[in-house]
């Protein structure tokens, strides 16, 4: 692989941070991310229950002897390879808050209300009867399958989704339940939110999806 050296110089006390990386704990499933190509989820982070853990972090430095020659690391007879580690510290897991994680989802809906998307999406073989449907605040732009009925609606009527969804479990289950849409039986659908404009390459939040039999 390609490698980029850095030189760096520290005294006493001093610290850098050279890397940092952001993890996400589910109570009861995994954590999925769409990978860069917009194809499949992948799991991020394996499921967490409530309990005690411990947590650290760990990196494998190579120190090379001439940082301006091409040496393959794992080759090089005169590489020095040093553990770093954090250290461990005490996690404790606990059962989220329903109601407040709720609101806090709401809350942030709200705030963008302008940019509020609701999908109730079909998974369904090829020529199934069975429709999509795309509720948007924002004027429709990108082109959708046949199988889609796209209606725009107003912020109040979005305001209005919004508080049904708070008072369900659906904005709750977003945090604590995240799912795997390949997961999901056929036929069936799954609802899902996002905030922003769906056309490439605007960027847009998704939040969900979960199943609704």
């Amino acid at each position: 692989m390609q490698v980029r050296f850095q030189r760096h110089t520290l005294k006493p006390g001093e610290s850098i941070r050279l890397h940092t990386k952001n993890y996400v704990l589910a109570p009861r499933r995994p954590v999925f991310k769409r990978e860069k190509n917009g194809g499949r989820y992948c799991i991020e982070i394996s499921a967490t229950s409530p309990g005690k853990y411990q947590v650290g972090y760990g990196r494998e430095v190579w120190l090379l002897k001439d940082e301006n020659q091409p040496v393959h690391r794992f080759n090089d007879p005169e590489a020095q390879r040093i553990h770093l580690h954090t250290g461990w510290a005490d996690l404790v897991v606990l059962l989220g808050d329903r109601e407040a994680l709720s609101k806090r989802v709401a809350s942030e809906l709200r705030r963008a209300v302008d940019q509020f998307n609701l999908k109730i999406v079909r998974m369904a073989e090829e020529g199934s009867p069975l429709r999509s449907l795309r509720l948007t605040v924002l004027e429709p732009k990108s082109q959708y399958p046949e199988f889609w009925s796209t209606v725009q609606i107003s912020r109040q009527e979005a305001e209005a989704i919004i508080g049904h969804l708070e008072r369900t479990d659906y904005l709750w289950r977003t945090v604590a339940e995240p799912y795997d849409s390949k997961a999901f039986p056929i036929p069936s659908y799954f609802l899902s939110l996002s905030l922003g404009d769906e056309s490439y390459p605007k960027p847009c939040f998704d939040i969900g999806p979960l199943p609704l039999g």
